[in-house]
């Protein structure tokens, strides 16, 4: 495994960051949810425990009566460009949900939020390869 943590997140953010820059200013609320990466996040081990995956999760906040899954399908159509490889993973929820995987093993699920008590969102979650922490990292307590 030669990805560190640190460039797992710096990746992860960096893919986060180019999918809200796709959404069109016109369609984001002011009122603006924190920025890729500056939330520090617990890395999550492996089913194996031989290293961490970084888990990454953005969200944009749009106007009222903006279309969310029109967005939802922009962004996957950017990712389908991109090559990154799609399955269908449906919900009751969200039935067209997909989960999209890059050749680097990058994995992302963009999905939208229309509550009645909040304006509407489109959250974009990225998920690392798996990579190694640092040396006495603590699994439990430590957040890059």
């Amino acid at each position: 495994m030669a990805l560190t943590l640190a460039e797992a997140k710096q990746e992860t953010v960096r893919i986060q960051k180019s999918l809200v820059a796709l959404i069109p200013e016109a369609l984001c609320s002011p009122d603006r949810l924190p920025e890729p990466g500056s939330v520090k996040m617990t890395p999550q081990a492996t089913p194996d425990g031989d290293g961490f995956r970084y888990p990454g999760s953005a969200a944009v906040r749009l106007v009222k009566d903006a279309d969310g899954q029109a967005i939802v399908e922009l962004l996957e159509q950017e990712l389908r460009t991109q090559g990154w490889q799609e399955t269908p993973m449906p919900t009751v929820a969200q039935p067209k949900r997909r989960l999209f995987v890059n050749a680097a093993g990058y994995e992302t699920i963009i999905s939208t939020i229309d509550r009645s008590d909040d304006l509407p969102m489109v959250v974009m979650d990225v998920w690392s390869p798996p990579a190694t922490a640092p040396e006495n990292f603590n699994r439990f307590t430590d957040k890059i």
